[in-house]
């Protein structure tokens, strides 16, 4: 750095990171005279604020983030690739930490071909879910109520909230019950070391997934972490956590 009298602003490579850095004394320093050096790093941009996230990061709609792809995903809708999926925060409706309402209404059974359970695909799920007569619903005055339906709900939030896949749900579940640092290690939601956990409920959760079945849907309870995708049908009393999906 250029010996100065005055402080003067230093750049890196054209960029202006501040003032003050470049002030020494008109004497030129001897290198051989450098004992200490102390860096001062620049806090890098929080996950909430759009930069990198970690898993159980507060994301920007200030809940957790739940998955972080090694490899970025597609969603089919939009064709965009993303590499993170934040679940709402806690006491995201009504004032309860998740509401609880039904998919659609049965009988007669609603959707009956199969929904994609992988990860990326929960708002083309959504999308196929809020085309159903019998799956959107209605706004009640209380929430849970049968005729609030969980694809209307979610939607509440914005556009990019969805209900989250069969996939995404059971990520979301480890990361409840094993929290962010231990559930990488874990397969499934109902390996051994999971408690009961805190800021969701200890009941079963609704995905938009399904399988082929008029009348089904696939769920995972978050008291135990034991997942279904065979036997729950959509007019269970699902509890609800949206997501969406970050680049």
């Amino acid at each position: 750095i250029p010996s100065s009298a005055i402080d003067s602003t230093f750049y890196f490579g054209g960029t202006n990171t501040g003032t003050g850095m470049a002030k020494t004394t008109l004497n030129a320093i001897d290198p051989n005279l450098i004992q200490n050096i102390a860096i001062q790093m620049y806090p890098g941009i929080r996950c909430a604020d759009g930069g990198p996230c970690a898993l159980g990061d507060a994301g920007p709609g200030g809940g957790p983030i739940i998955y972080v792809a090694t490899t970025p995903f597609t969603e089919p809708v939009s064709g965009k690739k993303y590499r993170y999926i934040e679940a709402a925060p806690a006491y995201w409706s009504s004032g309860v930490i998740d509401p609880r309402t039904n998919i659609c209404t049965q009988p007669p059974g609603a959707i009956s071909g199969a929904l994609p359970e992988g990860i990326g695909y929960s708002k083309s799920n959504t999308d196929t879910i809020l085309a159903d007569s019998l799956c959107t619903g209605t706004s009640p005055n209380s929430i849970p109520s049968g005729l609030q339906k969980s694809a209307g709900l979610s939607r509440t939030l914005g556009s990019d909230w969805n209900i989250p896949t069969y996939l995404e749900l059971i990520e979301m579940c480890k990361v409840a019950r094993f929290g962010a640092a231990v559930a990488p290690t874990k397969t499934n939601c109902q390996d051994s070391g999971g408690s009961t956990p805190t800021n969701w409920l200890s009941v079963a959760y609704a995905s938009s997934s399904k399988q082929a079945g008029a009348g089904y849907a696939s769920q995972v309870g978050f008291s135990t972490g034991v997942a279904n995708n065979s036997g729950p049908v959509q007019s269970s009393n699902f509890a609800l956590r949206p997501v969406r999906y970050l680049e």
